[in-house]
């Protein structure tokens, strides 16, 4: 049986897992596939979900957009918009060559969930640190952060192979 110890991580070998169409697979290229993946289904779903008008996330939206770029933007124009952006997102964690790139678009994507904090803070944390159940929506985004952060390193150690 073969465990993990300091020596096998310090052996690539030791950290293939199988071979797909005569390419080896190893544990931390397989786990950025599945982040990438993971990505793509959060991202193309939940901007969908604002393209075609039936996100459970039109309220807090809302409430955002009147806060701050109301006087820009028609509301139903920007949850369009972002929309858009979050499925391209989405897209852009699929393809590896155009990892920086999502990477970025993800950075400013996820500044703005965390905008209600400033902006709602009443509707979003109550008594202490009890959250609301949208508190609870943006802090998971914490998740996506830590997922995001780590296909960047991998991405950077692979190009620096």
């Amino acid at each position: 049986m073969n465990t993990m110890t300091s020596t096998n991580l310090a052996n690539p070998s030791s950290l293939h897992l199988f071979t797909l169409f005569g390419k080896s697979i190893d544990r931390p290229t397989f786990i950025s596939a599945i982040n990438r993946f993971s990505m793509f289904i959060v991202f193309f779903w939940f901007g969908w979900l604002k393209v075609i008008s039936v996100s459970p996330a039109e309220q807090l939206i809302d409430h955002l957009h009147s806060a701050t770029i109301a006087s820009l933007i028609t509301k139903e124009h920007f949850v369009i918009l972002l929309g858009v952006f979050e499925c391209l997102i989405g897209i852009l964690w699929l393809i590896p060559s155009l990892t920086k790139i999502a990477f970025w678009c993800f950075a400013i994507q996820i500044f703005t969930t965390f905008l209600p904090f400033v902006y709602l803070g009443e509707e979003i944390v109550h008594k202490g640190f009890q959250l609301s159940l949208t508190g609870q929506y943006i802090v998971k985004n914490v998740v996506l952060i830590s997922c995001a952060m780590n296909i960047l390193y991998q991405f950077n150690c692979e190009r620096s192979k």
